[in-house]
């Protein structure tokens, strides 16, 4: 496998993954980090202006 692995589930599993030498992550999902993530997440993409928003599936291009 090329890319890591983010696992959440019983460590038991997890341990048995590391032994096959996979890049895996344990990460535990609680509603608590994934406030933590959210507000990260929002402090880093708020702006301003609301004319600086543009959703990431449109934009300039160029048909050839």
């Amino acid at each position: 496998m090329k890319r890591k692995i983010i696992y959440n589930g019983p460590e038991n599993y997890f341990n048995e993954f590391k032994l096959k030498n996979l890049d895996i992550e344990l990460i535990n999902l609680k509603v608590e980090n994934l406030i933590e993530i959210a507000d990260s997440n929002y402090q880093l993409l708020k702006t301003k202006s609301l004319d600086n928003l543009v959703p990431n599936y449109v934009g300039n291009f160029e048909v050839k």
